[in-house]
């Protein structure tokens, strides 16, 4: 079989892109109201210090979703999982064990009964999620020499 690479990427942090608009809006319109209408320079400061938060936690948000990006690569040999916290892998022929949470975005895989890989997946990626599955379900059937009678 051919490697096959599979990305999984996080959901886009709305809450925190939303807060950060609001934060962005409010803070310029309080530098903006401070300058036109004189007013005393402690609203310019506090204007400018929410400007500025908003803008950190825009950032923050864009360094997060990249940062949590993981690249899985299936051989016939074993599975590799490379993302921003390192490097883990293992040999299909030390799978005990592949488990799935209730609501299919949580894949664990279990080799032997100490070492564990989470694949946890953003919501709406059930079709992923079923590929992964099935492609990990074909070299785990070849690598531990079963074989499909149907």
């Amino acid at each position: 079989m051919d490697d096959t690479h599979y990305v999984i990427k996080p959901r886009p942090p709305f809450r925190a892109f939303f807060i950060a608009a609001v934060a962005t809006i409010l803070g310029a319109a309080l530098v903006v109201l401070t300058l036109v209408n004189a007013w005393h320079w402690v609203v310019l400061a506090l204007g400018i210090i929410v400007l500025v938060a908003g803008l950190v936690l825009f950032l923050a948000g864009l360094a997060a979703t990249g940062r949590g990006r993981v690249a899985i690569t299936f051989t016939d040999d074993g599975y590799s999982l490379d993302g921003s916290a390192g490097s883990e892998g293992g040999r299909w022929e030390t799978v005990t064990r592949v488990t799935q949470s209730d609501d299919g975005r949580h894949v664990t895989v279990h080799n032997g009964s100490d070492e564990r890989h989470h694949l946890v997946f953003a919501p709406g990626n059930s079709g992923q999620v079923a590929e992964l599955l099935e492609d990990m379900t074909k070299r785990l059937d070849a690598a531990k020499g079963y074989t499909n009678f149907g």
